[in-house]
């Protein structure tokens, strides 16, 4: 490969995380969308052939996510995402982006406690935090939601690409 053959995407990248409580299947309780951090190794990750999204985690930290967080400051439990590496992908090519979103979900009495952080790795033991975050109310302050033993837990995190220049399908079907 030469220069000629490299193509300058400008992609930006972000996620968003979202919970839900539901017991005997029905919602009980459920977060707005909340930020994340896309931590240094998650961006590393990101550039290689790692499973970035694979194992959803959740925490009862209180305390701030930084770029340098590895794993959660205080984990409750992990959970593997499925089979498959996304649940659901968007592409809107006009606006050169594409949405991936991960479905994990901690069966009953897996995850009770009061959630204040989130975060998603490439291993069950949240050791090698892709993103983390901590649990925000609508307003955007820092909040906890509770997990009974008898219930669910669904934490759902979405990942944007953005492209702000070349062709956007490069970046989706390279």
């Amino acid at each position: 490969m030469n220069d000629s053959d490299v193509v300058d995407l400008h992609v930006g990248v972000k996620g968003r995380f979202k919970l839900s409580v539901l017991k005997d299947g029905v919602m009980q309780r459920e977060s707005g969308w909340f930020d994340n951090l896309i931590t240094d190794l998650g961006m590393d990750q990101l550039a290689s052939a790692v499973s970035p999204f694979r194992y959803g985690q959740v925490g009862s930290s209180s305390s701030s996510p930084a770029y340098s967080d590895t794993a959660l400051g205080s984990r409750i439990a992990g959970v593997d995402s499925g089979l498959s590496s996304y649940t659901s992908m968007s592409i809107d090519a006009d606006n050169r982006y594409a949405v991936f979103r991960f479905v994990y979900t901690f069966l009953a009495g897996a995850a009770a406690g009061n959630i204040a952080e989130v975060g998603v790795s490439n291993n069950l033991a949240g050791t090698q935090l892709t993103s983390h975050a901590r649990v925000l109310d609508s307003g955007g302050s820092p909040t906890t939601i509770t997990v009974l033993a008898g219930e669910d837990l669904v934490l759902v995190y979405e990942f944007q690409v953005k492209q702000s220049s070349g062709e956007f399908t490069a970046l989706v079907s390279g």
